[in-house]
């Protein structure tokens, strides 16, 4: 496979780690060029991975190597928030979304924490009670301290239904799962989102990982292992589990625990009107309409209750959050909760969760978490008939 590698610094290191040489036994990368940052550690970076000559060129040659170059795909990984910066510059180039993939989580610690409690739970199956799956919404509205039976929460950052539910496949197959329950979170683009074609898609790799698939991801799980060394897509196999917190799994909750600030407060009108743009895709609504029915008859199979549940966000959010939109997501909802029972928990629209209670316009911190759980969990509670 040939790429053109955008990176620098760390990151760059990561990426040249993890991936194949060319000529491997495994298939391996030709790189058309790597565009860098003459960043001081650079040149050992680079002379340490046996890289020398014109294959380098610097980050201000980038048109002419997007223009002049043959290549397969284009690698990104960056520092920080500088991944967007990148991506944009691509785009604005005329690089296809579907050539692009992002390699910045490489160097996170993020990349293996669903791997380390999918094998915490898989020796502790029988201390977990009710699983937990979606995006950042259910992650910070959730307070695992504040629930009846003992959670499993496999929330988490950018989400989407198939991710969601290939955990819960992998969960609910474990052996003696003591499981009565699943909360489904859903958000008012969930129909329409694909994690896989956003620009968070980076995120795939810790489900790939883990799961040995993706879905509409540029590379699929074949090519991943022509490309990727053994060692880095194997890890999950053998990642430590000690010490993983069960209550705060990618720690943000700390965080971002803070009441919503200034410069939240100037952008909460665009931040609103503007939110489902680019998780719009249309393509991807019949899809994950299969999904979530798939998702509930699956629990069903297991004997699992199943509960759709949304989470609240500040009456801010609920105003200007386009009407169209969410009249569609409930119009697809109703639909699939007719064919399937599934109850509803529905806290979108719910009333008293102000700047107090979250860090921005529509998330929660801890204190909104902690209300919003003595909400939810009689509710489930409730649903299971109180036991």
């Amino acid at each position: 496979m040939r790429i053109l590698l955008v990176a620098y610094g760390a990151a760059l290191d990561c990426a040249l780690s993890c991936m194949l040489p060319e000529n491997s036994a495994w298939g391996g990368v030709e790189l058309a060029a790597i565009v860098t940052v003459p960043l001081p550690q650079t040149e050992q970076i680079l002379s340490r991975h046996g890289i020398t000559g014109t294959a380098v060129r610097p980050y201000y040659e980038l048109p002419e190597c997007v223009h002049d170059l043959y290549y397969e795909y284009v690698f990104y990984a960056s520092q920080g928030n500088d991944g967007k910066r990148l991506r944009t510059d691509l785009l604005a180039l005329g690089v296809a979304k579907e050539q692009l993939v992002n390699l910045s989580l490489l160097c996170s610690d993020w990349l293996y924490n669903i791997s380390r409690l999918m094998r915490y739970y898989e020796h502790h199956t029988a201390d977990f009670q009710i699983l937990a799956t979606g995006s950042s919404y259910a992650y910070h509205a959730i307070d695992g301290h504040g629930m009846t039976l003992p959670l499993l929460n496999f929330t988490a950052d950018s989400q989407d239904l198939f991710y969601g539910y290939a955990l819960a496949r992998r969960v609910l197959a474990a052996r003696d799962t003591a499981i009565k329950a699943a909360l489904i979170n859903l958000v008012p683009w969930s129909f329409s989102y694909d994690m896989s074609r956003t620009t968070e898609n980076y995120r795939c790799f810790a489900y790939a990982s883990l799961l040995k698939e993706t879905h509409h991801f540029p590379l699929d799980w074949a090519k991943m292992q022509t490309v990727f060394r053994p060692s880095f897509l194997h890890f999950a196999k053998n990642v430590d589990d000690r010490g993983v917190d069960l209550y705060d799994l990618h720690g943000f909750k700390q965080l971002l625990n803070h009441t919503v600030d200034v410069e939240a407060f100037l952008s909460i009108r665009s931040r609103v009107t503007t939110w489902d743009e680019k998780r719009e895709f249309p393509e991807t609504e019949k899809e994950n309409e299969a999904l979530l029915v798939d998702y509930i008859q699956l629990c069903r199979e297991h004997h699992v209750q199943p509960i759709v549940f949304t989470a609240p966000v500040t009456e801010i959010f609920q105003q200007y959050y386009p009407k169209k939109s969410l009249d569609r997501f409930y119009t697809i909802l109703r639909r699939v909760l007719r064919k399937t029972g599934a109850p509803l928990l529905d806290y979108f629209q719910t009333k008293g969760f102000g700047f107090a209670e979250c860090f921005d316009v529509d998330h929660l911190n801890m204190q909104g978490a902690r209300k919003f759980t003595a909400m939810l969990d009689p509710a489930v509670m409730q649903i299971l008939g109180g036991n």
